[in-house]
């Protein structure tokens, strides 16, 4: 009995000690300036409105990035009437960013609406970082951190878009 314990407190060691060190070397090595280069290879900016933000978003590295089955919902609301007001809501998915909802995303993000007069095809991660920056920005999840970076392992790159 005490060997079988001492074998599988060594691999939960070892696994810790390995999940340790791909988080630190992820860390290290992906930054912002990254993420910005590779979603800009090849692609025009094009500024982005409600016709086509589908299309246009559908073509970004990160969508490509995703994982099989991972859900992404990306929220706009404003405030013209002195409350929110939701405007519309896309899922982003391995197979693209398309306008819709869902009942259990990974995560959803909330981004004021009026970042869509700055946006292009080219700034995402930049303008999700000035909608935080001035209280215009939410993410909620019903994951835990753990499980998400397991998911997401493949978008490590992209963390700091999403303010992680």
């Amino acid at each position: 009995m005490e060997k079988i314990t001492k074998i599988i407190i060594a691999v939960g060691i070892i696994v810790i000690a390995g999940l340790a060190i791909f988080l630190v070397k992820s860390n290290l090595f992906i930054t912002a300036k990254a993420v910005k280069n590779e979603n800009a290879v090849n692609i025009a900016p094009v500024k982005i409105n409600y016709d086509n933000i589908e299309k246009e978003l559908s073509r970004l590295s990160l969508v490509r990035d995703m994982p099989e089955k991972g859900e992404i919902m990306l929220m706009f609301y404003n405030f013209n009437t002195r409350q929110r007001q939701w405007e519309k809501s896309y899922l982003i998915t391995k197979n693209g960013f398309k306008e819709g909802s869902s009942e259990s995303p990974d995560f959803t993000i909330m981004m004021h609406s009026k970042y869509l007069t700055v946006l292009t095809n080219q700034n995402l991660c930049g303008v999700i970082a000035k909608a935080k920056e001035t209280g215009d920005f939410g993410m909620e999840t019903g994951m835990s951190k753990a499980g998400l970076l397991w998911k997401y392992k493949s978008m490590m790159k992209y963390k700091s878009c999403f303010g992680l």
